[in-house]
């Protein structure tokens, strides 16, 4: 029992690790996609000097990118309430496919279960909360 607990857990750091990468990639994506805007927008203004609204668009992207750079946490709440969702739903089908002990099998099972509830309760309370503010400015 104890050698397949420590496989799971292993698995479960690789998933999560790999899920890290991905967020940085990521963020290095839009910051290179940001910059290749920017780029264009410059290029642009250099035809049309007086073009304000590029000049804006231009400072908002800087703006952006100082942000994706300049985050020291790798994974925001709604990136890590995603990834321990996806992470326990992957181990949960490995143990349904893998022979694991019954104990070990209840207790991902447990655990899938409340991870699935706490997911998508807390979506939907995030989503009442962004109603209920839409309607508090109403008032």
């Amino acid at each position: 029992m104890g050698l397949q607990a420590m496989h799971l857990i292993v698995l479960f750091i690789f998933l999560l690790i790999g899920l890290e990468l991905i967020g940085q990639l990521k963020r290095k994506y839009l910051v290179n996609k940001l910059i290749s805007l920017k780029k264009e927008l410059k290029m642009e203004e250099n035809n049309n000097s007086e073009n304000e609204y590029n000049k804006n668009l231009i400072k908002n992207i800087d703006d952006k990118c100082i942000n994706l750079i300049s985050e020291d946490k790798l994974l925001d709440t709604k990136e890590v309430r995603r990834s321990l969702t996806i992470i326990m739903t992957i181990l949960y089908i490995y143990t349904l496919f893998e022979p694991v002990d019954e104990k070990i099998f209840s207790s991902v099972q447990m655990i899938f279960g409340i991870v699935i509830a706490f997911y998508f309760g807390s979506r939907a309370i995030e989503g009442g909360l962004k109603i209920y503010e839409k309607f508090k400015k109403l008032k």
